[in-house]
């Protein structure tokens, strides 16, 4: 019986899913910026080193604070490949920039936060994140704070995804067993390799289910799926939340991992209003 669950939050409540290199990527080019994709991904990943390197981000930073550290350590390193700008030029980018992602990751937010709320009348709910130390700040800053009756953090606890460590701090805090516990997410690219997911999208167009998405059980004896009740009930809230207006913004791509006796079980391509196991397509 499902009793709790556990949430990501960057990529699964921030962004729509999209990585964050491209939601940032978006806004160097809202705000202009002549560089390249490919001097900008050099930037990211050094900055995303410096970040993990050394602790710029105190925890009472906001966002917008985070975001304007980060892109000011992205410049460091174009200036490194040989791209130069004005002093001005600096400023007005690198808050520009951090102004959009953050608007970007606000709004996404605010639509997420009728499932939150229908979520937690059910279920307690844990947030486990790799970030930057500062988590709490930002989703009290967004006004999701009260949703979660707990908050892991990488930067905090010292153990980062996918490690399943970080996870079962995540079930300890929820004080429940860890079949008890579903996790949601917005990436199996820690879990799942290419080829693999390649084959379980190629044996869906089939009508094969290899792995039963969330709220359906595949009996290894008989090769029949059921529908697992509790599972299920999470599902059909987010199709009602679409049903009731909230949009595909406020409803998808949101996608889910059981905890199973301390270890990560990837189990479905997602939640996503799309998923042509919900829509009853694979048949």
């Amino acid at each position: 019986m499902i009793k709790g669950i556990i949430f990501d939050y960057g990529g699964t409540l921030d962004t729509e899913a999209r990585h964050w290199s491209e939601v940032l990527w978006e806004g160097y080019q809202a705000s202009g910026v002549p560089v390249t994709k490919e001097q900008f991904l050099a930037a990211y990943v050094y900055a995303e080193r410096e970040l993990a390197r050394i602790p710029y981000i105190r925890p009472t930073d906001t966002f917008y604070n985070l975001l304007y550290k980060k892109v000011d350590l992205e410049f460091d390193n174009l200036y490194q490949q040989g791209v130069e700008f004005s002093a001005q030029q600096l400023a007005t980018y690198t808050k520009e920039i951090a102004k959009y992602c953050d608007s970007v990751a606000c709004n996404q937010v605010k639509q997420n936060i009728p499932i939150l709320e229908e979520l937690s009348k059910t279920y307690p709910m844990v947030l486990v994140t790799n970030f930057y130390g500062n988590i709490n700040s930002v989703i009290k800053e967004y006004g999701i704070n009260t949703y979660f009756t707990d908050v892991v953090e990488s930067a905090v606890v010292g153990v980062r995804k996918p490690s399943p460590q970080i996870f079962t701090l995540g079930v300890e805090a929820l004080k429940l067993q860890p079949h008890e516990v579903v996790v949601i997410g917005d990436s199996y690219s820690k879990d799942i390799q290419r080829k693999v997911i390649y084959g379980f999208r190629q044996k869906q167009q089939k009508g094969l289910i290899m792995i039963p998405p969330m709220g359906y059980f595949k009996d290894k004896n008989t090769n029949e799926v059921v529908i697992v009740e509790e599972p299920a009930e999470i599902v059909r809230t987010i199709f009602r939340l679409y049903l009731e207006g909230y949009g595909l913004k406020g409803s998808n791509k949101l996608s889910q991992r059981t905890v199973d006796n301390g270890a990560i079980t990837a189990t479905t391509a997602g939640l996503a209003l799309t998923n042509r196991t919900f829509l009853d397509v694979l048949n």
